[in-house]
């Protein structure tokens, strides 16, 4: 008989278990958001805060200065630390808005300050602040553009080395200190070839604008030429020729620094004035003055009647007779006009014309009658005296008795004569004292009657 050794028994099979099928988490689909405005963006800041986020603060403003939103120094507290936030608003599109980062001390931001516009796979960033250090100070602050189409920009394009994420650069205007542009390092990695960045700045409406572009290179060796062929070009607008303000070939070393400006319009200037033309000055007629009346044209206001009636003067009834020293009883001839002629001494008068007021001197005492003289009645009317051919108007009074009385008593008190004599008749006639007397008499028999 052959031998033959038989095979182990199988080990039985165990059949594996059955899995079940693994169903998917559900994926939680982001928030409807409410439309916007034709003309306006939606915009997002995240913000990384740093171990001291009590001493941060951040706002969002347009260039004119309205805010659109802020968070103040001291709105964060030890809690917020390191924390990642963020903010969404609203904004009108196709303006210019600024960015400012405080920092209360001026020791430097540790954080990280992010601005984007749009959602999902229409966001770009429009502010990439990674933090800085107290050599910024306590302010920092960032101006971009909203909207796709800026009045004026700035191109800038790259071409690296075989080192791109050490490339940095940044462009500020030199008058507010506004930053338009940064990129630290790290923002383009390694791989990177070239790059091409638009930059949009002030408009011309502000007039001519400063700029700084600064450079630098982690590696300290530029974009050129060690580890490839770099370089860097510099436009204001689009790229072309006509519009390159700089051309760097990259060999910088560790970094480089370039101020340009940017033209815009210029100041509005004033017109001048021009000085109105002085039209022909016609010269006004003259118009014929009339000859002004004599007679006022309105009548003058007549005063108040007075109480007691005016008279005319009365004149002398005798001429003055000069006398000498020697003898002043005696009269002296007097030279007439041709300085011939003597003045010859009148005739004696009568007691009639002595106590007569008459000033007549042409008529002689014969012509006078008592009727005339002791006339007891005063007349109204002037008296016609007859001299040749000419008559000339006399007022004549009548004498009172009671004042002729007083007169003849005041003229013997003052000159010693009574009056009533002969004597002193003649020597009335002779003397100088008969035109003194005779002055006396007359004045006061006027006084007499008129008061």
């Amino acid at each position: 008989f052959d031998c033959v050794d038989d095979p182990p028994p199988a080990a039985p099979t165990t059949p594996s278990p059955t899995r079940q099928p693994i169903t998917p988490a559900p994926v939680t689909p982001s928030p409807t958001r409410s439309p916007i405005p034709a003309d306006s963006r939606r915009l997002r800041v995240v913000i990384q805060l740093d171990d001291w986020p009590q001493q941060t603060g951040w706002s969002l403003a347009s260039m004119e200065g309205s805010v659109v939103y802020e968070m103040p120094i001291g709105s964060y507290g030890s809690s917020d630390a390191s924390k990642v936030l963020e903010y969404e608003m609203v904004v009108d599109s196709e303006k210019f808005y600024n960015l400012t980062i405080f920092d209360r001390y001026g020791n430097g931001f540790a954080g990280k300050l992010d601005v984007f516009e749009g959602v999902g796979s229409e966001e770009k960033t429009l502010v990439r602040e990674p933090g800085f250090t107290s050599i910024s100070g306590t302010i920092v602050s960032h101006g971009f553009y909203v909207g796709s189409s800026p009045e004026q920009f700035l191109t800038l394009k790259f071409d690296f080395d075989y080192f791109a994420h050490e490339v940095a650069y940044e462009i500020k205007n030199d008058g507010d200190a506004t930053i338009f542009a940064l990129a630290w390092f790290d923002t383009f990695s390694k791989e990177t070839v070239s790059e091409t960045m638009i930059i949009p700045i002030y408009g011309p409406e502000r007039g001519d604008q400063q700029y700084t572009l600064r450079l630098w290179d982690n590696g300290n060796d530029g974009i050129c030429c060690t580890w490839g062929q770099g370089g860097y070009q510099l436009f204001v607008g689009d790229l072309g020729d006509n519009n390159l303000l700089r051309s760097g070939d990259g060999n910088y070393g560790s970094g480089e620094e370039f101020q340009f400006v940017v033209e815009g319009d210029p100041p509005p200037t004033m017109a001048p004035t021009l000085e109105p033309s002085k039209g022909p000055t016609r010269e006004p007629s003259k118009l014929p003055t009339a000859v002004p009346s004599v007679s006022p044209s309105t009548e003058m206001p007549t005063k108040d009647p007075s109480m007691r009636p005016t008279y005319s003067p009365i004149s002398l009834p005798f001429p003055f007779v000069p006398f000498t020293a020697t003898n002043p009883f005696i009269r002296t001839q007097s030279p007439t006009a041709s300085g011939v002629g003597t003045t010859q001494p009148p005739a004696r008068l009568g007691n009639e014309q002595i106590h007569s007021t008459s000033t007549n001197t042409t008529q002689s005492s014969s012509d006078l009658s008592n009727e005339q003289i002791y006339s007891t009645s005063m007349v109204d009317e002037k008296p016609t005296i007859t001299e040749g051919n000419s008559s000339t108007y006399y007022p004549t009074y009548s004498p009172r008795s009671d004042t002729l009385d007083e007169a003849r008593s005041t003229i013997a008190a003052a000159t010693g004569i009574d009056a009533s004599s002969e004597a002193s008749i003649i020597c009335r006639n002779v003397s100088w004292r008969c035109g003194v007397v005779h002055v006396i008499v007359t004045s006061i028999t006027a006084w007499t009657l008129l008061f």
